[in-house]
């Protein structure tokens, strides 16, 4: 990322890119924007598409404010990237904007279960001497 990136990232956020969607937002050390939005980050096989819908227009009117407030970089939408990525932002980043602190720790409790629930899966199975893909 370039200076101007890192600067914008540390700055005040925005009170124009307040969405009802818009659950947190995390910045990293380079001046990188994550988006947390308040839809779930393990959807269901049958609310999938609907849940795609959701997010994408969530994330354009959330990004269109971070563009009217002058900011021209790419952001993570961490409902769209894996559960592993999502865990290292939540932990790793600097949350510069929370707008719901309950959903929040929710949606941070779903992360840290569905990985627990992956290790210990992946210990049991070791311990069977057997393979199953969590």
């Amino acid at each position: 990322m370039t200076p101007d990136s890192r600067d914008a990232a540390a700055r005040p956020w925005p009170a124009t890119v307040s969405h009802p969607d818009l659950v947190a937002v995390y910045a990293s050390r380079a001046g990188r924007l994550a988006l947390l939005l308040r839809q779930t980050l393990v959807p269901l096989p049958e609310e999938r598409d609907p849940w795609l819908r959701e997010t994408r227009a969530a994330t354009r009117a959330v990004v269109g404010g971070l563009r009217a407030a002058g900011w021209r970089h790419p952001c993570l939408v961490l409902q769209w990237r894996p559960l592993g990525q999502v865990a290292r932002v939540l932990r790793r980043w600097r949350c510069v904007y929370e707008a719901d602190p309950g959903r929040r720790a929710a949606l941070t409790r779903v992360v840290e279960g569905r990985l627990a629930d992956r290790r210990f899966l992946r210990r049991l199975t070791a311990a069977m001497g057997t393979r199953v893909e969590v």
